[in-house]
């Protein structure tokens, strides 16, 4: 009778825990790029029907990703938390 009891303890908990319920990811509403819409009037400056290289380049692009902050803060991260564990070595009681 105990076993029995232990056992259906142990598969309440393991099969009701929170990871039973795992959450629907969703994108986040600011992932993708911001789309531009631009008339084509907008675009053709000399109003000939065309668009040449230099009318196109004139369209606003989307930003460009900061990619150099991230890894300079990660950097910095990961040698502050070698400097905490190498003072640990003179912190320690010598017993």
């Amino acid at each position: 009778m105990k076993f029995l009891s232990i056992i259906l303890i142990f598969q309440g908990i393991l099969l009701s825990g929170c990871m039973s319920r795992i959450p629907k990811l969703t994108p986040a509403p600011n992932s993708h790029p911001p789309i531009y819409k631009v008339n084509f009037e907008e675009i053709d400056i000399n109003k000939d029907g065309n668009i040449t290289k230099y009318e196109f380049s004139q369209v606003p692009q989307s930003p460009e990703i900061n990619t150099v902050t991230p890894v300079i803060w990660f950097v910095i991260l990961i040698v502050l938390i070698g400097c905490m564990v190498y003072l640990t070595k003179f912190i320690r009681n010598k017993k």
